[in-house]
């Protein structure tokens, strides 16, 4: 049974690939801050049969990321979905960079301490993790065509809430996400 690592899997996003995940039969350790207080996702472990486990892990301190790798204790993670992360402080202008509070938020939204601590796992396990990012060139935010399409059908329950949601407020929610999209066709680039 293929196994995944989500982060931030208390609500949104993270939660319904957690879900998803657990429905198509993975493993998946539900990583959030504090899972205690997280009452849907102890729902969601409860009916899952012991095949969704919920760790206690936030991403921004180096203390937890280590503790959480521990208590895997040599699980093998095929997956990490890096989901959880934080925004940068407020008042932030060219010439007034928190460079601390930025190399924080970069660590985070990266995943790049969690994924270290985790290929400490991955090495003492079976190694498939391992292996998988070998055989990707080891490219983080890299999706093959059956992850995309989880990661699509994740993402629009969350777009239609939010042009529900913006619409409501007196805003074209779906013209607004129309008119980025076409800015990003027009201006953006991919490699």
């Amino acid at each position: 049974m293929p196994s995944a690592l989500i982060t931030g899997a208390n609500r949104g996003l993270g939660f319904e690939f957690a879900r998803q995940y657990l429905t198509d039969g993975w493993h998946v350790y539900a990583a959030c801050r504090d899972p205690d207080s997280a009452s849907e996702l102890r729902r969601l472990a409860d009916a899952s049969g012991h095949k969704l486990q919920r760790l206690a892990l936030d991403v921004t301190d180096h203390a937890s990321v280590k503790a959480a790798a521990a208590e895997l204790d040599g699980q093998a993670i095929d997956l990490l979905l890096n989901n959880a992360g934080v925004g940068g402080a407020r008042g932030q202008t060219v010439g007034n960079i928190d460079y601390e509070a930025w190399a924080k938020v970069l660590d985070a939204n990266t995943g790049l301490t969690l994924a270290k601590e985790l290929g400490k796992t991955w090495d003492a396990a079976e190694k498939p993790g391992l292996e998988a990012a070998q055989k990707r060139n080891n490219r983080f935010n890299t999706m093959d065509g059956s992850e995309l399409e989880r990661a699509k059908a994740a993402v629009q329950p969350v777009y239609d809430n939010w042009v529900k949601t913006a619409t409501g407020k007196g805003v074209d929610g779906k013209k607004l996400l129309e008119d980025a999209k076409a800015l990003i066709a027009k201006y953006g680039k991919t490699s």
